[in-house]
């Protein structure tokens, strides 16, 4: 069974025509395509139904959303600022007009007993029920939400909002409806901003990565950083952890990866002293433990990560062309590693974490590399192009085009 696009929003999504959204016995909804699309091509762009705009610490702005909610009962409360927001946002949606609020509430909500062992999730839910009386009188909550009612709207939140850009949480209709998958047939990002009844909300916009075809599901990841490169039993215990379901795409049921037991903990064992600065671990231990690896497995990727991360954060003798070979080598690796796993099309990142993550690792490249090397202006300008793409015009993009002129001189001036 399929449903078109709710005729009231219309108006807030640009390829309408492209999406249905259909039952599904197990995912409840899924969105899916109306049409075939290339790698690279838009399926299609969403205003948010509602949007809150997040606090500022750098300049003490209170103010969580354009409605200007504000609390002091909830500023006084000993949680972390994302409980703070989540329960601003719970708030904010008490406030829209019944049409809005309609299609907030056909969207699914996981159960609240689901997020009471999550440090923001369930500060805001216990916060919440706590101090509601206190919380209803102070910002006026018309009688018609009570307590069950506004922690349903925030259940329905904490399952379905999604950062827009660095200021904003948004809820949008139609790209809710999308499912994960370890390896997606789509990314999105948001690329731009609108007014709609004096609010501003923000735009997504939704890209293949991959071939799709009519009728195919249309899926999202919601695997971060490095979990995306981790084994498929790891993807698996993180996703049941944060989302209360067991994966079961085609990487997860595909991926035959055999490592042992003994060279996990190895590598855990490194990472942790690493991390927390337990014991200095040379680039020689971790050179050695990647020999024991095989090219094509996730750990091979990882300690090359690993040796990177050693590598920028201490003084290595570069002067030793042995060490200075195998880190630029494990460099080049993460790179193709990231750029492999997900890039169909050169230009399309799955999500904006992805692309600053991967415009890091250019630059963590280039800064390894020799001036003589050209690679070394070569993999800056991959990183500038890639920044431009998710952040527009920023200083981090103005000191990179400065390593580059310097980079230019020196090699001018031998």
């Amino acid at each position: 069974m399929s449903s078109q696009p709710n005729q009231t929003f219309n108006n807030l999504l640009i390829g309408s025509d492209c999406i249905s959204i259909h039952s599904h016995p197990i995912k409840n909804k899924i969105l899916c395509a109306e049409k075939d699309f290339e790698p690279g091509d838009i399926i299609f762009q969403e205003i948010a139904v509602t949007a809150i705009k997040l606090s500022n610490a750098n300049n003490n702005d209170i103010h969580h959303s354009e409605s200007t909610i504000f609390s002091a009962i909830i500023e006084s409360l000993p949680i972390v600022p994302l409980a703070r927001n989540l329960i601003y946002a719970a708030i904010h949606l008490t406030s829209l007009h019944s049409s809005k609020l309609d299609l907030i509430k056909c969207q699914h909500g996981n159960p609240l007993d689901k997020y009471l062992y999550f440090a923001p999730e369930g500060q805001a839910i216990a916060a919440l029920t706590h101090y509601y009386f206190e919380i209803k009188k102070e910002l006026s909550i018309s009688d018609l939400f009570s307590c069950s009612t506004i922690l349903d709207l925030l259940a329905i939140w904490m399952t379905n909002y999604s950062t827009a850009g660095s200021q904003y949480h948004a809820i949008y209709y139609y790209w809710s409806r999308m499912n994960h998958d370890c390896k997606p047939n789509t990314h999105h990002g948001t690329t731009g901003f609108t007014t709609v009844d004096n609010q501003t909300m923000p735009i997504r916009t939704v890209r293949a990565i991959q071939k799709i075809h009519k009728g195919d599901e249309l899926t999202i990841s919601y695997l971060v950083g490095e979990t995306n490169f981790q084994s498929t039993q790891m993807r698996k215990d993180y996703l049941s952890l944060h989302y209360q379901f067991t994966c079961s795409c085609s990487r997860c049921s595909t991926e035959n990866e055999i490592i042992s037991d003994a060279l996990i903990y190895q590598y855990k064992t490194l990472e942790y002293q690493i991390h927390n600065n337990y014991q200095q671990i040379s680039l020689n231990d971790l050179l050695t433990f990647k020999s024991k690896l095989s090219l094509n497995n996730w750990l091979y990727y990882s300690i090359s990560q690993l040796i990177c991360t050693v590598a920028a954060d201490s003084s290595v003798d570069f002067d030793n062309n042995h060490y200075r070979t195998a880190v630029i080598e494990c460099a080049l690796q993460c790179v193709k590693h990231l750029r492999n796993i997900y890039l169909q099309s050169p230009d399309a990142p799955t999500n904006e974490y992805y692309s600053i993550f991967l415009a890091d690792k250019y630059e963590q490249l280039a800064d390894f590399l020799p001036p003589s090397d050209s690679q070394k202006i070569s993999s800056y300008k991959e990183a500038i192009k890639i920044r431009k793409i998710c952040q527009g015009k920023s200083k981090k993009i103005d000191n990179l085009n400065e390593e580059i002129s310097q980079v230019k001189k020196t090699a001018s001036a031998n």
